[in-house]
């Protein structure tokens, strides 16, 4: 079993659910005395309330990187940040370790894709429902995100901060709850997103006509089978491939589609800084496919730019397995492949709309330089030397 990491304490309510609700679900599954092997790490809620109501969201971003760090110098495998609202600095957190961040939205919109539902109601604090953090996560996986009026916002914002986080439950608190909801359904909502980690202590789900979605619920859940499972389920091989094949062609084109339907108005391959073939096999380059139990996951290729520096391009990961280690054992042998070219540096590019490919190259050593070639879908270039 892995170690969670927990970044908890806002509120601490909603992190002793995290803490009930992971060892209920292993011990589900493992049965017996089994309970959830987790560390975790409580803020001071006061302060990062303070950041929050002053925008310092910079500086409440170092403060919970350093919890993160600390988490994994303490043997955390993978980190959970028990909060909706401060995932608005996840992508700090994801840039200050090298173990990955299991992001809460992401969790939420695969299990609300998993009903065929694609439109969903938004409940939180008002910087989860009235900031785009939150909703563009959402969107990134084909959901329309529908949030109260300005006034209902603000009903669900008090009740989450004077009374949630106090463990104060009122009945009259939940009938106001389910009217938003019932004007969220009339508005479209064919489902509810439970956006903050409180609000599953007061609402249920026969409080609403639609599906609710329990955030708490399914980040731990999603948590538990990730600490189950294997770093690398079965035989992992990392093999280099013509990238003219058949098989590198099926994997690329799963990587554009995904682009396309993460980059705001899509993604054209003919727009992009090309490769040729010939650039990504010896003695130029190289293109690995990653193989688990012989079946092709994802890929990644090297080219040499001139005599001591390369460039990786095409790296992408089946997002079934990601979160496993396996993204950052195929960029290691990516380096790998261009210090066999004669490279001593390596380069790559990236978007903003991939922030955890942005985290992992980020927590790996490699540092933003200016742009070194005129990538139209770039806003990241950056620069590691192999020593």
């Amino acid at each position: 079993m892995q170690t969670i990491g927990l970044i908890g304490g806002m509120s601490w309510q909603s992190s002793a659910e995290y803490y009930r609700v992971l060892n209920e679900l292993v011990r589900e599954k493992l049965g017996g005395l089994h309970s959830a092997r987790c560390l975790l790490y409580s803020v001071d809620f006061a302060e990062i309330e303070q950041l929050q109501t002053t925008g310092a969201w910079e500086e409440a971003g170092h403060l919970l990187a350093a919890a993160g760090q600390s988490l994994e110098d303490a043997g955390a495998d993978f980190l959970l940040l028990c909060t909706n609202t401060m995932h608005k600095v996840a992508d700090a957190i994801e840039a200050a370790v090298s173990i990955p961040l299991v992001h809460i939205a992401d969790v939420a919109a695969e299990a609300v894709r998993g009903t065929g539902v694609t439109r969903v109601g938004l409940l939180g604090t008002a910087f989860t429902m009235e900031q785009s953090f939150y909703r563009d996560r959402l969107a990134r996986h084909g959901l329309e995100v529908v949030v109260p009026s300005a006034t209902d916002r603000m009903v669900v914002h008090r009740i989450i901060y004077e009374e949630l986080c106090m463990g104060v439950i009122r009945e009259e608190s939940r009938e106001a709850h389910r009217a938003i909801i019932d004007r969220l359904v009339a508005a479209g909502a064919e489902g509810v997103v439970l956006g903050c980690t409180e609000l599953e202590l007061l609402v249920r789900a026969d409080d609403a006509p639609v599906p609710v979605f329990a955030t708490t619920r399914l980040h731990a859940a999603a948590a538990v089978d990730l600490a189950l499972a294997s770093r690398a389920e079965g035989h992992l091989e990392l093999v280099e491939t013509p990238p003219e094949s058949e098989v590198a062609a099926q994997l690329l084109a799963r990587y554009y589609e995904e682009l396309n339907a993460r980059f705001p108005g899509g993604f054209d391959v003919d727009r992009t800084v090309a490769a040729p073939s010939a650039e990504l096999r010896p003695p130029s380059g190289s293109f690995l496919t990653v193989r688990l139990d012989g079946r092709a996951i994802g890929c990644g290729a090297v080219r040499k730019l001139d005599e001591t520096t390369a460039e990786i391009k095409r790296m992408w990961i089946d997002p079934a397995v990601r979160g496993r280690g396996v993204g950052r054992r195929l960029l290691a042998a990516l380096e790998s492949a261009a210090a066999r070219l004669g490279c001593r540096l390596v380069r790559l590019d990236t978007s903003s709309h991939l922030p955890e490919a942005l985290g992992l190259y980020r927590s790996t050593g490699y540092s933003e330089i200016l742009p070194y070639n005129d990538n139209c879908y770039a806003h990241h270039w950056l620069e590691k030397s192999l020593g």
